[in-house]
């Protein structure tokens, strides 16, 4: 009998347990991060101009933490070692069923400036849970000939839920690749560390439109350092091989780029599509995949 009473005081103990773990599942998550925003110069000679805003959808004033992570370049190793745990935060008060907007980071115009936004909830409900709030990122984009404006990505600011953890891996989809300086679309990939203790490894692998890997590259990143590797079929050597290699398509070529996470993490991981001669571009967010 006693092995029975131990099993059904077991039982009783986990059905006890689970509704704190439902409750748990629940809490809403009180920090979103924002890959990427920038105010700067492109390569083709565009020029971007971001605005960050938070939203709070509650019914009463909340207030938020919010830090700009400056852009950390990656080096000839592929590296991008910068150190942002240490960035400065301001205090922001988000008005009931309104938004602000974060502009106190910007420098003065005609000044080059990219990175990622974290934005953390520090009010609570009456139960200590955080206010869920919603931050955004914004960008236009001003092409220099012909003279124009397009309206850049709409980034939505990204929870837990969504950052690549240590073993797993997240795939950035719907990219293109083309075969010169003259294609029409290139594209770039950004990284997050979401570590504020240790250093991050990744492998960025790249896959074409059969899916197939078309080479491998190992990148670090230091404590919440942002990065972002630009024109990813230049950076990994990629030829066009769809319609026979080289292929003799003037079309560009689907890709997509799968970022692991090997240690350290989580991340935050998109892409983004740029139309090279408008300037006008297509954000990219990556999800998680069970796939190698």
């Amino acid at each position: 009998m006693k092995p029975v009473k131990a099993l059904a005081a077991a039982v009783l103990g986990l059905a006890a347990l689970a509704p704190l773990r439902n409750v748990l599942a629940e809490t809403p998550d009180s920090t979103r991060w924002i890959v990427t925003t920038a105010r700067g110069h492109g390569a083709r000679g565009e020029q971007y101009f971001s605005t960050v805003r938070v939203h709070n959808p509650n019914a009463v004033d909340a207030t938020a933490s919010w830090s700009f992570l400056p852009q950390s370049p990656l080096d000839a190793s592929g590296r991008a070692l910068g150190d942002n745990s240490n960035a400065p935060s301001a205090e922001v008060t988000i008005p009931a069923g309104g938004s602000v907007e974060l502009a106190s980071f910007w420098p003065e115009p005609g000044a080059n400036l990219a990175g990622a936004v974290r934005v953390t909830s520090t009010t609570t409900d009456s139960g200590g849970r955080p206010l869920p709030l919603t931050a955004r990122s914004v960008t236009r984009a001003f092409r220099p000939s012909p003279a124009g404006v397009v309206l850049g990505p709409l980034i939505e600011g990204v929870s837990a839920a969504s950052l690549i953890g240590a073993g797993e891996t997240g795939r950035i989809p719907d990219l293109q690749a083309g075969q010169s300086d003259d294609n029409t679309f290139r594209s770039n990939v950004f990284l997050l560390s979401t570590n504020a203790s240790e250093e991050t490894e990744l492998t960025l692998t790249l896959l074409d439109g059969d899916g197939a890997s078309r080479g491998e590259k190992t990148t670090t990143l230091g404590r919440l350092a942002q990065t972002q590797l630009n024109d990813v079929a230049r950076a990994f050597g990629y030829v066009p091989c769809l319609h026979g290699c080289p292929s003799g398509s003037l079309y560009p070529e689907p890709i997509e780029v799968l970022v692991r996470v090997v240690r350290g993490g989580p991340v935050v991981a998109a892409g983004v599509l740029i139309e090279n001669e408008s300037g006008s571009n297509l954000f990219v967010p990556s999800v998680k995949t069970t796939t190698p």
